[in-house]
């Protein structure tokens, strides 16, 4: 996944989930930007054109509190906040 196609799944995640999102390319260094979303930010390398190495995709998505391992099957993102948990696996009773 390049870093524009990511930038454009985290877009999608956070009008879905009704989170704030920015790419400030002003605070990046060199190629690099930086992503808001929610109220996480990481900083985001252009890549060239290639794909993002997975080790990258996952830190990015560790940094902004999304499931990484969708990330790698190119599959949809998912937020992960302790509010999309059910009350059973909080660990409460049903």
């Amino acid at each position: 996944m390049t870093r524009d196609e990511l930038i454009r799944r985290l877009r999608q995640v956070a009008w879905e989930n009704g989170l704030g999102f920015d790419v400030i390319k002003s605070r990046g260094k060199g190629s690099h930007v930086v992503v808001r979303l929610g109220n996480r930010r990481t900083v985001v390398p252009y890549s060239h054109g290639r794909d993002l190495k997975p080790g990258t995709l996952q830190s990015i998505a560790t940094d902004l509190g999304v499931d990484p391992a969708p990330v790698r099957q190119e599959d949809a993102l998912k937020l992960v906040y302790p509010a999309t948990l059910t009350h059973a696996e909080e660990g409460g009773s049903s």
